[in-house]
């Protein structure tokens, strides 16, 4: 954030600078609030993500476009997911898969019930996970998935949920 902020103002561009740190202020604010929690209503979630994905496009300059759909029968509001489990897919997204893209990157969240269970799928066109893999400096070890893995077994234990986790 401090790159991108310190950019903008260099060029002398105040409103968006402006416009970067009231997105990252909303962001801080939204984790602190909400950061003594396991559990929020997904729509809560999906505001997090969504201050998030505008940060990120503005520090990137537009090099990505994002799109939440979303099955308008699930009530947002009532439906609890574990705090701030989307945004590490979508980070590494951004910092992996749109790394060394020659296009404009593209993800698209997708919410809807499937057997009954919500279902929420990231898509992106990103290098791909093995492309990334091989940019990655050498000795990097990635410690992001296993986080996440280990939060949602402790989540699931906790609340007697079944989540589950699929990369492809």
């Amino acid at each position: 954030p401090r790159n991108a902020s310190k950019s903008y103002i260099i060029r002398k561009d105040t409103n968006q600078a402006t416009e970067y740190l009231t997105e990252f202020s909303d962001l801080i604010r939204a984790i602190l609030e909400k950061s003594r929690e396991h559990i929020i209503s997904l729509n809560e979630e999906l505001v997090f993500c969504e201050h998030y994905l505008r940060l990120e496009q503005k520090r990137a300059e537009g090099k990505f476009k994002y799109f939440i759909d979303r099955d308008l029968i699930i009530d947002l509001s009532a439906t609890n997911v574990p705090a701030f489990i989307l945004q590490p897919f979508l980070e590494n997204a951004i910092k992996h898969g749109f790394n060394n893209l020659n296009k404009q990157g593209f993800i698209k969240i997708s919410i809807f019930k499937k057997s009954g269970d919500l279902s929420v799928v990231i898509e992106d066109n990103g290098i791909g996970r093995e492309e990334a893999t091989k940019n990655r400096p050498a000795g990097h070890q990635s410690m992001g998935e296993q986080l996440i893995t280990n939060r949602i077994n402790l989540i699931s234990e906790i609340y007697n949920w079944s989540i589950k986790v699929e990369i492809e």
